[in-house]
């Protein structure tokens, strides 16, 4: 398979749909430049991982060699905790170090894990629900609504939460 067809599928599926979601292999590797090759708008997930950022910054890089725009920037598995402790980078380092608009967070969820594993859909009431539904809000409408993955790690609550999760 090479980029034309993969081209030639996305815009048979095009007339159908509203959106066509190509999801890449990591990497940078013969298959990220085919799907990039049928792209005409690219959204760069990456999890508030060094290494993580790092790659993000790189397929950045390369994306900005293509003629896609705009480039979208999710955060995925963000513990608000972690970051609010600064063991992990929270997004406005994020942003900074890759030069980006976030577009959207997505927080780690115990109940996405739980959900999948049992072949459920996430249930509306979850985190990861609300994040999702902010996130596709963005691409939608081109509103700029980030989930705060911090918001329930502060205040004296929050504090009590960030110290039991660092025991269990």
């Amino acid at each position: 398979i090479n980029g034309q067809n993969i081209k030639y599928v996305v815009n048979a599926l095009s007339e159908a749909f509203d959106y066509v979601l190509l999801d890449c292999p990591a990497g940078i590797e013969a298959g990220f430049h085919r799907a990039v090759a049928a792209a005409s708008e690219a959204i760069v997930v990456t999890t508030p991982h060094i290494s993580a950022i790092r790659d993000a910054g790189k397929v950045l890089s390369i994306l900005d060699t293509y003629e896609i725009a705009p480039i979208g920037l999710v955060v995925n598995r963000a513990r608000g905790d972690l970051m609010l402790n600064m063991e992990m980078p929270d997004i406005c380092d994020i942003r900074e170090l890759l030069g980006r608009e976030v577009t959207g967070v997505i927080p780690e969820d115990d109940i996405v894990s739980a959900s999948t594993s049992a072949g459920r859909l996430v249930p509306e009431y979850s985190a990861a629900a609300d994040a999702y539904g902010l996130f596709a809000k963005n691409v939608i409408e081109g509103t700029r609504l980030i989930y705060d993955c911090t918001a329930r790690y502060r205040g004296v609550f929050g504090r009590m939460r960030r110290g039991l999760r660092k025991i269990t």
